[in-house]
């Protein structure tokens, strides 16, 4: 095992019998802003969370049950974050498949709209709370949904540039993102 503290050259190796994993730093970047997500969506009180019964009407508000996509989104960027991990794999002492090796360079090309996407979420928790509901913070939390659709946009846009994605880049790459951006816009 090896873990380098350089962002561009980290390189994490595990070895299995027979097989080598190898993860750069910006896997590492994108799993652990996922995981930053999933925390702060999980764990920070929020304004949506409050008893919306208790609250006026709002015609404006999506339904309860439109936000169950959400289940769906989390379940396939989780998938994705467990797949692009594994995009390194390779037998010990053969070199990355061709297409393996063109689905990394693209990883790497949607790793930072992915990361600011999950960074801006992350700020949208802690901006989107009952001590910022005011006329003159709430701003705040535009700013950061805006910032999620722009960088999901930077990535969705290098996704449709590509061609001739496989089915399997379609599921785990292209419908996570898809999905988000989707919701964000």
């Amino acid at each position: 095992e090896y873990l380098a503290p350089a962002w561009r050259g980290a390189v994490w190796r595990q070895r299995f019998s027979g097989s080598a994993m190898v993860v750069r730093g910006w896997q590492l970047a994108n799993a652990c802003f996922f995981a930053g997500n999933v925390w702060a969506v999980r764990s920070i009180a929020r304004l949506d969370g409050r008893n919306s019964s208790a609250l006026p009407t709002n015609f404006l508000t999506p339904a309860p049950y439109a936000f169950a996509i959400w289940g769906v989104i989390y379940m396939m960027e989780y998938l994705f974050v467990c797949w692009q991990l594994l995009q390194g794999c390779s037998l010990r002492g053969q070199p990355l498949p061709p297409q393996r090796s063109e689905r990394l360079r693209l990883l790497k090309r949607i790793s930072p709209g992915w990361c600011g996407a999950n960074a801006c979420q992350i700020a949208w928790c802690f901006a989107f709370r009952p001590s910022l509901d005011t006329p003159q913070l709430l701003w705040i939390s535009a700013v950061c949904l805006t910032g999620i659709a722009g960088f999901l946009s930077l990535a969705h846009g290098l996704l449709c540039e590509e061609s001739g994605l496989s089915f399997e880049e379609l599921i785990l790459m292209y419908v996570p993102l898809m999905l988000h951006f989707g919701w964000t816009t």
